[in-house]
């Protein structure tokens, strides 16, 4: 019988399902309410029971089982009244007197089912005997549940969802096991199929039925039947043997005689084989990819992923990289319990019938056999800096993915150069970024991805140089790095350019460096203009701080603060009374005598 039910989770709640008992069309009434075992057997034609200790809730890590048994030609209906099991526990219904027999509906009626779903459905055996059992797990048990049961007449080959079995099964009762006594569905015996069980199965379309090698298949109705080709016949195995009767042929293999009078006889071939096609004597094997009986079959293998076939049955054996009958499915080798990927920095990624290790971002290949973490800090004062092939992730495109700092001595600068620049693949590139410093925090010198810079020169004694990735596909990307090298050099103050050999057209005495990659000057305070030769007017710019009862003045390369007529500075930078003088008694001096 089947039940259709919506698989939606819910919050379990409890809800008493109120029946009235007498409208069940009961040829027997008992009252079976006081069980509060777990399990037990019902004789009776109606009743209830119910879960142990309900509604206090059943004990965990238990099977409970009820066996309902009513006189035969009747079937027995089933409905909840009240329901509420743990998530993790179901309660299932079985056809017949054990949990060996099939389950009704192919479904159980599991913890996350409502109160309401449960009572709409009524369970319904096929024939006089029903099982029920309650799984409970190891979890916090539920409430628990009561049920109602009562049997009622359902002759064979009658179905029906009310009270009773008025409507007749469209099945082929020959060619069926049972119909279902609440849906009507068809169950059929082996050898038959369709939705009324009307429809031979020709077993003989499977080329592999018969076991034996010189039987052949015939289909009956129902079934098949494995006969001995003509002229063959069953040894005390059962195996189809010749009768060493010919005279006239010399099979290779097996020769039948058909006819004595006058005698015909003929030669066979076992299954994988077939005659030559000049000599009906000879048996050769099958043509690559055909098998079986006269090699009339061809395998279904994927030829490309299949290492052999059975050229009897046609069964492929796959390489190891390929899965399924046919031999078409990858296999994840990525996804075994021991990565073949799992050395420092490595990482698995599956292939079309195969799979590749590949370094992992901050690693690089090293010697083309394992991963070593890239990136360093270089502080000799020449080197090189090779950042091979790796692969990458996808999505990470602009993301860091190693990074070098080359730092050199003071009053030095960096000269870098690309010997080999390859950062890009299929069109899409990644790229490196110069910083003028030492970290990604300095002044970005470029960024540079399709093509290789000329060359870098850094303002001081530090040069930041980090890689990003390539790739925002869903596999990725292997790019093939760069390898680059640098120098240092000391470059004299006030000098830049290339080879620091170019003057600085800073006012010396007014600046306070200068850059050796531009040659930019940095005025001391008070000075401004490209070469620092313009005084800064601290006072009209609002850039002087003097303290109160005090004026500004401007001067070259500064400013000062003078303090007003009859004040002075003191040593605390504060403007004070310069002398004392004598007032009446009654006088006192405040802010109000002095102008501002």
């Amino acid at each position: 019988m089947d039940i259709v039910v919506p698989m939606k989770l819910h919050c379990l709640f409890t809800m008493l399902f109120f029946w009235d008992i007498s409208l069940l069309p009961f040829a027997q009434t008992s009252s079976l309410h006081a069980n509060t075992d777990c399990g037990g057997e019902f004789t009776t034609e109606a009743g209830t029971f119910k879960s142990p200790n309900f509604p206090q809730g059943y004990p965990t890590h238990i099977i409970c089982e009820w066996t309902i048994k009513v006189p035969e030609h009747q079937v027995i209906a089933l409905r909840f009244h009240s329901f509420n099991v743990d998530f993790s526990d179901f309660v299932a219904f079985y056809d017949g007197d054990s949990r060996y027999d099939p389950v009704i509906g192919s479904t159980v009626y599991r913890g996350y089912w409502s109160q309401a779903q449960v009572s709409s459905f009524s369970i319904r055996s096929t024939g006089h005997k029903l099982h029920v059992a309650l799984h409970a797990q190891g979890w916090p048990s539920g409430q628990g549940f009561t049920a109602s049961y009562w049997s009622q007449e359902c002759q064979p080959f009658t179905y029906g969802r009310g009270k009773e079995c008025n409507q007749s099964c469209s099945c082929i009762r020959d060619n069926t096991l049972y119909c279902d006594s609440t849906t009507g569905r068809c169950v059929c015996k082996e050898g038959w199929t369709s939705a009324t069980c009307a429809v031979d199965i020709n077993e003989c379309s499977n080329p592999n039925v018969c076991d034996d090698v010189y039987s052949t298949c015939r289909n009956v109705n129902g079934s098949y039947e494995c006969e001995c080709k003509p002229g063959l016949a069953r040894d005390s195995t059962g195996r189809c043997q010749d009768s060493n009767r010919c005279t006239h042929k010399s099979c290779s293999h097996a020769c039948g005689v058909l006819s004595e009078g006058p005698k015909v006889e003929t030669c066979y071939c076992p299954k994988g084989m077939t005659l030559a096609p000049n000599n009906d004597q000879v048996c050769v094997e099958c043509a690559l990819w055909t098998y079986g009986e006269n090699c009339t079959y061809v395998a279904n293998c994927h030829r490309d992923n299949t290492k052999y076939y059975d050229k009897l049955t046609g069964h492929c054996t796959c390489y190891p990289n390929w899965t399924s009958p046919d031999c078409s499915e990858d296999v994840n080798e990525c996804l075994i319990e021991v990565s073949p990927c799992s050395g420092l920095g490595q990482a698995c990624f599956n292939t079309h019938g195969s799979f590749q290790c590949h370094c992992l971002q901050s690693y690089e290949v090293y010697n083309q056999t394992h991963c070593i973490a890239c990136g360093q800090i270089l502080t000799s004062p020449s080197g090189n800096i090779s950042s091979p092939a790796y692969y990458v992730y996808s999505g990470l495109r602009n993301r860091t993915e190693c990074f070098w700092t080359i730092s050199v001595s003071e009053k030095h600068v960096v000269a870098l150069s690309f010997l080999r620049f390859g950062l890009s693949i299929a069109g899409h590139f990644g790229s490196v970024a110069l910083y003028d410093g030492s970290n990604s925090s300095a002044p970005l010198i470029g960024t540079y991805s399709s093509s290789s810079p000329g060359l870098i020169i850094s303002s001081y004694n530090s040069m930041h140089i980090v890689r990003y990735g390539s790739s925002s596909y869903s596999h990725g990307y292997t790019t093939n790095g760069f390898d680059a090298t640098y120098i240092s050099y000391e470059c004299p103050e006030f000098h830049y350019g290339p080879y620091c050999n170019l003057m600085c057209h800073c006012v010396r005495s007014n600046s306070m460096s200068c850059d050796n990659h531009h040659g930019t000057c940095s005025c001391l305070p008070g000075w401004t203009g490209p070469d620092c030769s313009l005084d800064r007017d601290e006072c009209s710019e609002k850039r002087a701080t003097c303290p109160e009862y005090s004026d500004c003045r401007n001067k070259k390369g500064g400013y000062e603060c003078v303090c007003k007529a009859g004040l002075e500075m003191n040593n605390q930078n504060i403007c004070t009374r310069k002398y004392f003088f004598l007032l009446p008694l009654n006088r006192s001096i405040n802010s109000k005598h002095i102008s501002r």
